[in-house]
């Protein structure tokens, strides 16, 4: 489910320019995902 959020709300994600590795959460508190760049574009 928390996948499915970022796909709708950041459009990188449902474009797939970004890809998501892994996503945690702690009910209530905080949550982390990881992501990875399918662009060759470098980020700094």
């Amino acid at each position: 489910m928390l996948i499915e959020l970022f796909r709708i709300e950041v459009p990188e994600i449902g474009e797939e320019v970004i890809e998501i590795k892994a996503a945690a959460r702690d009910p209530g508190s905080r949550a982390k995902i990881a992501v990875k760049t399918n662009d060759n574009v470098s980020i700094r």
